[in-house]
């Protein structure tokens, strides 16, 4: 039975019912623009024009169906991937992108395998619990070619060309001081040299020696964020404290990485999993663990801000760290994307910052797909270890294995070039749109691309 339309009506403290403008205000305050956009669309399917042209009214519905029923607006469209199996789009490559979108695609399928023989066959290459241990020099993976010109001071830690692997660790850590230096940063925030130096070294010995995401990870990162600030003019678009914020947050954003996944967490329900309720498990680690460490009085090296600036630091590392979970990338690529191709230029305001935080991280983090080839196939070696030592635990564990995971069912160099092509180049191509400068980066891209494709045939011929 039809009624008549139940209106809410706002009212005062005393209960008393408000004026209808203020009532009129407050429900324009409470929408969002999606609201109004919405609101706008319906009004236009009421017009004269639209409605007397039957491919506009359609067109029109078809949006409003999309704003009114898809979960997350900014997300990729993967799932139309499912029902597609080819070389290009197979199993393997489907699992990568439902690990890296959170989204399940069809007919991804994760199988339980019998790792007797493949374990025992690949157990030389395979870390073993020895070699975990935190003294990095015993690492069994291959080093980069020592072929790196020799530059000092700024010129060096300013270049693309930087390859951490000729530094030991702890002398890695006075360059990161340098950059600072180099940044203005430490004068700008008065942070105590003797500190910053206390703060770097419990940093360092808070990441674990896994293959990829170890110290040497990290200081690449951090590194690479410091080439895009300063070489690349990055800085242009951001304030110090950003700077300060996004540099501290590149060098601690995978403390204390355990070697596995997320999915990995979530699946063995472990005490992580369980403390981050499944959400962003070890992204959410990471940002415990750093304000844990900055929290030390010998390793405050925020003791310089004001409780201003200091709850915006806070905030900005937090969500910088947080945007690394692989499962927000596209969806933040796309609303970099839309704000991008709005035609307005990028400004110094918070919302333009914080997008362009985010992008810097994010290309940072995945920069090794960017750099010169020796040093860039040696960390896509580190990955595809890491990642299939995940896999081995998994299936002793009886756990079902993703299939770019398990080494007998995924080829390394078809998992990087997919890499490339699905997550890396867009989000690369995103990075020179904002700044020309780094042109230079996306070259690299497309030559380590081209180079994958060499080896995906030599290895498909081999068999």
């Amino acid at each position: 039975m039809k009624g008549k339309e139940k209106k809410f009506i706002f009212k005062s403290p005393t209960g008393d019912p408000l004026p209808r403008e203020a009532s009129q205000v407050a429900m324009e305050a409470l929408a969002s623009p999606l609201t109004y956009i919405i609101r706008s669309l319906r009004e236009l399917l009421k017009d004269e024009i639209v409605v007397n042209d039957a491919k506009i009214e359609a067109e029109i519905k078809s949006i409003l169906n999309l704003l009114t029923t898809t979960k997350d607006l900014y997300n990729a469209s993967l799932h139309k991937l499912g029902n597609i199996n080819n070389e290009m789009v197979d199993n393997v490559t489907k699992s990568m992108l439902s690990e890296y979108s959170g989204q399940r695609l069809r007919n991804t399928i994760k199988s339980v395998s019998n790792r007797s023989t493949s374990m025992s066959k690949l157990s030389a290459i395979t870390l073993s619990d020895e070699k975990l241990k935190r003294d990095s020099s015993t690492s069994s993976l291959p080093s980069t070619p020592t072929n790196e010109p020799k530059m000092q001071g700024q010129a060096l830690l300013r270049s693309w060309n930087f390859d951490v692997f000729t530094y030991k660790e702890n002398d890695l850590l006075p360059l990161a001081v340098s950059m600072l230096h180099h940044l203005e940063l430490i004068t700008r925030f008065k942070i105590p040299v003797q500190k910053l130096m206390s703060f770097l070294v419990s940093v360092r010995s808070s990441y674990r020696n896994n293959p990829y995401h170890n110290f040497y990870h990290a200081f690449d990162v951090f590194q690479t964020v410091f080439c895009f600030l300063s070489t690349m003019n990055g800085k242009k678009f951001l304030t110090p404290l950003d700077m300060f914020a996004l540099l501290i947050a590149s060098l601690c954003h995978d403390i204390d990485h355990p070697g596995v996944n997320n999915s990995f967490h979530v699946a063995r329900l472990t005490e992580l999993a369980i403390n981050y309720n499944d959400k962003s498990v070890l992204e959410n680690h990471h940002c415990a663990l750093t304000f844990k460490i900055l929290k030390k009085p010998e390793n405050d090296i925020t003791e310089g801000l004001t409780k201003e600036e200091y709850r915006e630091f806070r905030k900005i590392v937090v969500n910088t760290i947080l945007s690394t979970d692989m499962a927000l990338h596209f969806s933040f690529l796309q609303k970099f994307n839309t704000r991008m191709n709005s035609g307005k230029p990028f400004e110094k305001e918070e919302n333009d910052r914080e997008l362009v935080v985010g992008l810097l991280m994010k290309c940072a983090d995945v920069s090794n797909i960017a750099k010169p080839w020796g040093y860039s196939e040696v960390w896509s070696a580190r990955v595809t270890e890491e990642a299939y030592a995940q896999g081995d635990h998994e299936a002793s564990l009886n756990l079902p294995v993703a299939p770019f995971m398990d080494r007998n069912k995924s080829n390394p160099a078809r998992n990087t070039a997919n890499f490339i092509d699905f997550l890396a180049r867009p989000i690369y191509e995103a990075l020179v749109h904002l700044l020309p400068e780094a042109s230079m980066c996306m070259e690299h891209v497309l030559i380590n691309r081209s180079n994958w494709e060499q080896r995906i045939t030599l290895t498909t011929a081999e068999k």
